[in-house]
């Protein structure tokens, strides 16, 4: 069974998408939806106006066409890897209602917003001589509310944040192409987000946690937006190559160097779910691979997948798009994730490692 007809079953039941029925998207197809980049963008919005609870209305968060239909398709792709292998994300924070109901939460939060900086990455040569350390991003930014003080990983955004400044991609030659990390900026915008919207609403005279509802104003909505900000800025953060080891031993960002990092890759398990569905889908999307190359339905229509839901493995095939170049690209998924890729002719093999922590079911 090919993407577009996969797509085309999630799409037609919301229940596999949203937490409340929607009319306005009730009759949607991948036809009427991917092939249009304003329809994706306000399918994108919709959703986090009313499925997530909130949209952060900002300059500095949207998501742009160039980024739209791969965004709508990543979201589509996670939720479809996640029922056809049985993904156990019970792992996911859930204030009310089923664990089901808690992961399109914190699917659509996440996955819908993971790119919404990537206009700032984009115009970096522009801004980062005002930005050139973390701090300095946070103060241009006027961040009230700071990710890297709730985070476990400050040190690593920074570091790495200040890596992507001076080395851009890891060039190390002169024509250095100075970067912002669009994924690291992008946590730090969110939670700042979120949390001002949150504490705005409980600063109002007669504002009380909804218990009803449970998510948007609930007392543990700072842990929800934790957890979305923290995965997103996590989701571009490279392990070191032969190319740049030298300089992450420069910049102590050890533990991404391959060697110590083979022992810590992130797997299903505790609070690393989310991270490596994101992290597996925002890769392998066939939209962001070969959107250059042809129309979104037409990708779809010529790649096919399949599920062994016990062996936590899906096989992707395409005797038209499919070659050694994307195996390339595609293989670097298991340098960082638990995740086996093999490609042999057309087809694609990816298989989640399984190990003893993994939450996933039988």
């Amino acid at each position: 069974m090919n993407l577009k007809d996969n797509y085309n079953d999630i799409l037609s039941d919301q229940k596999y998408w949203i937490r409340y029925r929607n009319k306005i998207w009730e009759n949607i197809t991948v036809e009427s939806l991917l092939n249009d980049t304003d329809r994706c963008q306000e399918f994108i919005y919709d959703l986090l106006m009313t499925e997530g609870g909130t949209f952060i209305k900002s300059k500095y968060l949207r998501i742009t066409k160039a980024r739209a239909q791969h965004t709508v398709s990543l979201f589509l792709l996670g939720i479809l890897l996640k029922e056809k292998l049985n993904i156990d994300m019970k792992s996911l924070p859930r204030p009310t209602g089923n664990y089901h109901t808690s992961f399109i939460y914190f699917w659509t939060l996440t996955s819908l917003y993971h790119d919404m900086a990537y206009d700032i990455e984009d115009k970096s040569k522009n801004m980062y001589i005002k930005c050139k350390t973390i701090e300095d991003f946070e103060k241009e930014f006027n961040i009230e509310y700071s990710l890297l003080e709730k985070t476990n990983y400050s040190e690593l955004f920074s570091q790495y944040y200040k890596y992507r400044i001076d080395y851009g991609n890891g060039n190390t030659s002169s024509a250095v192409s100075h970067k912002i990390d669009h994924g690291i900026c992008c946590g730090i915008l969110l939670y700042n987000a979120l949390m001002k919207s949150y504490y705005s609403y409980l600063n109002k005279p007669k504002a009380k946690y909804d218990f009803t509802e449970g998510w948007k104003y609930s007392k543990k909505f700072p842990d929800f937006a934790l957890v979305i900000s923290e995965t997103i800025a996590r989701h571009n953060i490279w392990v070191a190559n032969e190319n740049t080891k030298d300089i992450y031993d420069e910049y102590n960002l050890n533990e991404l160097i391959s060697d110590s990092f083979k022992k810590d890759k992130i797997k299903f398990g505790k609070s690393e779910n989310l991270l490596l569905l994101l992290g597996i889908v925002d890769t392998i999307d066939p939209i962001k691979a070969f959107y250059k190359n042809d129309i979104c339905t037409s990708i779809l229509d010529n790649i096919y997948i399949s599920f062994k839901p016990s062996k936590k493995e899906f096989l992707l095939s395409s005797d038209k798009y499919f070659d050694k170049k994307i195996y390339k690209k595609w293989k670097c998924l298991q340098d960082w994730l638990n995740i086996e890729v093999e490609l042999n002719d057309s087809t694609f093999k990816f298989q989640i490692v399984k190990d003893a922590d993994l939450l996933l079911t039988a």
